[in-house]
């Protein structure tokens, strides 16, 4: 009876140390995540620049205290010489591309006057990319990407696709780097447009009041922020860039995880009318004849999904122009328009009958207007109107032969 005592005290004593090992264990990993990310929340130091010429952001005084590394505040660090050498009052503005993106990059650029902006710099993840912006004379960084291969940086990337979420995790992680050297940074996608010089708006916020600033969406928009090297903006790209890597969840649904994570965080959202979203944009705006306000300081070419989809959107706009494919200028291409009442054309059967028409009679179809959807502000819609796809379906039988309605305006005869 004894022994049978002993040998039961022996395993129960087993199996409490087992537990115990096994729960110091976990608890220690634990620890060593969230030692991890407090790790990447190290307080800037603020560098003072000499003010430059052109446009520049107003100074934003910085209060935080200095406990950087004297290796990440030296030339040793090229990202810090690079971001020290053309800051405007502490502050740079940036965008993030690769080779597939490159056209979109440039119209952005163009578009958008950003010669005019001294700090402004565009951050490229593959060296091919590196070689065609220098060569332009447009000031641009080379950042190493994590888990991107050559092949998925020489071509563009859907939302929602497993490539576009490798990319933007290095998006995510960059800006976080730039704000772990006590940047002020304006980053913005490059499928967006500045109409005119947005800093006398956003030089009203500073980091006394808050710690990012957006574009208005839903919620926020991360294609358009200007973040404050505070401690609580970089606690939301560590949880954000965490979350991204665990769930494979894009940028701006990680960071709407973490908001309500993070208590404390002071966020503000710009106005619509003045920063607006594709969808809201677009309501008001289809073709070039749709005037743009002179209280209009950005457009964000989103809610449309494919870089051929806001191409197409801006070619009728006719802000993006690009012929070096004889998308306008083709000397053989024969064209079909087809005539319809304006009910009919907004029947999606119409699409398909013009599309299958195209391919029978190997002629490029020049699509009409169309009706807007009742929450619309113009009468007069194109091929995407609200719909993200732009008529997928229509697409995938005509492939690449269509053209814009403003196209057909070209034409006297066809």
């Amino acid at each position: 009876m004894l022994n049978k005592c002993t040998v039961m005290l022996s395993v129960v004593l087993f199996v409490l140390l087992f537990g115990l090992c096994f729960f110091l264990k976990v608890y220690d990993t634990t620890a060593r995540v969230d030692d991890d990310l407090n790790s990447l929340i190290t307080l800037p130091n603020i560098v003072a620049v000499p003010a430059e010429t052109h446009i520049k952001p107003p100074s934003m005084r910085q209060e935080l205290d200095d406990n950087r590394t004297p290796f990440e505040k030296s030339s040793q660090n090229p990202l810090f010489s690079f971001c020290k050498s053309i800051a405007v009052n502490n502050t740079v503005m940036t965008s993030f591309t690769d080779f597939g993106y490159l056209n979109i990059f440039y119209t952005f650029y163009r578009l958008s006057h950003l010669e005019q902006y001294p700090n402004f710099f565009v951050t490229v993840i593959d060296h091919k990319s590196y070689e065609d912006v220098k060569k332009r004379g447009i000031p641009v960084f080379y950042y190493r990407p994590v888990g991107v291969d050559d092949e998925m940086m020489s071509k563009g990337s859907i939302i929602m696709s497993k490539d576009f979420q490798k990319k933007v995790v290095n998006k995510l992680d960059f800006i976080r780097l730039v704000l772990s050297l006590g940047f002020v940074t304006l980053y913005m996608d490059c499928d967006l447009i500045l109409f005119q010089n947005p800093w006398p708006i956003l030089s009203t916020f500073s980091s006394r009041d808050y710690d990012l600033v957006t574009q208005r969406d839903e919620s926020l928009n991360s294609g358009f922020m200007l973040l404050f090297p505070t401690t609580q903006t970089r606690l939301l790209l560590s949880c954000a860039t965490l979350h991204m890597k665990q769930a494979n969840e894009l940028d701006q649904e990680s960071i709407l995880f973490c908001l309500p994570r993070l208590s404390g965080l002071r966020l503000h959202l710009l106005p619509l009318e003045q920063f607006s979203s594709g969808r809201y944009f677009a309501e008001s705006h289809q073709f070039y004849w749709d005037a743009i306000g002179t209280n209009q300081y950005m457009m964000h070419n989103n809610w449309i999904i494919g870089t051929n989809n806001k191409l197409y959107r801006w070619r009728e706009m006719r802000l993006y122009t690009e012929d070096s494919d004889e998308y306008y200028s083709s000397p053989t291409r024969n064209y079909l328009i087809v005539d319809a009442p304006l009910e009919r054309r907004n029947r999606v059967e119409f699409l398909m009958q013009a599309a299958v028409l195209s391919r029978v009679l190997q002629r490029v179809f020049l699509v009409p207007t169309f009706s807007c959807p009742p929450e619309f502000k113009v009468e007069q819609c194109n091929l995407c109107r609200n719909d993200k796809l732009c008529f997928e379906k229509f697409q995938k039988i005509i492939g690449a032969d269509f053209r814009t309605f403003v196209e057909s305006l070209r034409f006297a005869h066809v």
